[in-house]
């Protein structure tokens, strides 16, 4: 899934993409979620580190643009004090532009 995070594609190959996703094994597919500011979203997920933690990708469900990130733990991990199940890593992505540089010059 890093191809959605590293390259700029044309919508009709993103959306392409993503129709493979929800037909791969492992995966899970849920069209009814919304990001962390309220935006309806598709949640595309899949367990890591040995089914402790569910990985999610969160996107437009029109767009298939990248709206966010999240990492839920899934069981209790030494030096997390919380309940489970519980995030702990999210990122949201509100503005997606191009630029002719990144070292903010």
């Amino acid at each position: 899934m890093n191809y959605l995070w590293e390259t700029v594609a044309p919508m009709e190959l993103s959306k392409g993409i993503l129709e493979m996703l929800k037909t791969t094994s492992g995966i899970t597919v849920d069209s009814d979620q919304a990001d962390r500011t309220g935006r309806p979203a598709v949640a595309f997920s899949v367990l890591g580190s040995g089914g402790t933690v569910r990985n999610l990708l969160l996107l437009g469900p029109q767009t298939g643009a990248l709206l966010g990130e999240e990492q839920v733990l899934l069981k209790p991990a030494t030096g997390i004090d919380a309940a489970t199940p519980v995030t702990i890593k999210y990122a949201t992505y509100v503005e997606s532009r191009m630029v002719s540089s990144t070292s903010g010059d």
